[in-house]
């Protein structure tokens, strides 16, 4: 087991938090990115990256260029403005399989018919929360148990003798 932490934590695995640039959610994503990168992640807002990786080219490219450079995409989901940029996305099956999409519990496209719902579908790796888990950070803390399964998921794929138990 010791073996397979140490190997955890060398592995370079980095993360990039979407989500909304305004209160409450700018807040939680920095957060998040604290939380992560205290527990050995490289993680990064959107803003961060863009400091880091300058270009001229339109937003919905240079956020293209931003998630291919990471290893997991957490996606704070909360409206219209952010469903349209994962809908640009939606049909890249690398993009999906790095991304995970927390969204309001209320959103449950399930039962209903609007476009941040039918966008939702689109993702497999889905996380419902309500609005009371982002006040109290259960949602920083969930964001954190997915980034570690999924590093630990890339760490057996790439080692799969480590992982054994």
């Amino acid at each position: 087991m010791a073996r397979q932490e140490e190997a955890l934590r060398a592995l370079k695995f980095t993360v990039l938090v979407w989500g909304p640039g305004n209160e409450p959610f700018m807040t939680k994503r920095n957060q998040i990115v604290k939380q992560l990168t205290e527990c050995g992640f490289q993680a990064f807002t959107s803003e961060e990256l863009a400091r880091q990786v300058p270009s001229t080219l339109p937003l919905p490219l240079q956020e293209g260029q931003h998630w291919r450079l990471v290893d997991l995409v957490i996606v704070l989901e909360a409206g219209v403005a952010p469903a349209m940029e994962l809908a640009s996305f939606a049909h890249d099956a690398e993009f999906c399989q790095k991304c995970i999409v927390f969204h309001p519990r209320d959103w449950d496209p399930s039962l209903q018919r609007t476009f941040p719902s039918e966008v939702l579908k689109l993702f497999a790796n889905r996380v419902l929360y309500a609005e009371h888990e982002m006040e109290v950070c259960t949602l920083v803390a969930e964001c954190l148990h997915r980034a570690e399964a999924m590093r630990r998921y890339r760490l057996l794929k790439e080692s799969p003798g480590l992982m054994s138990f």
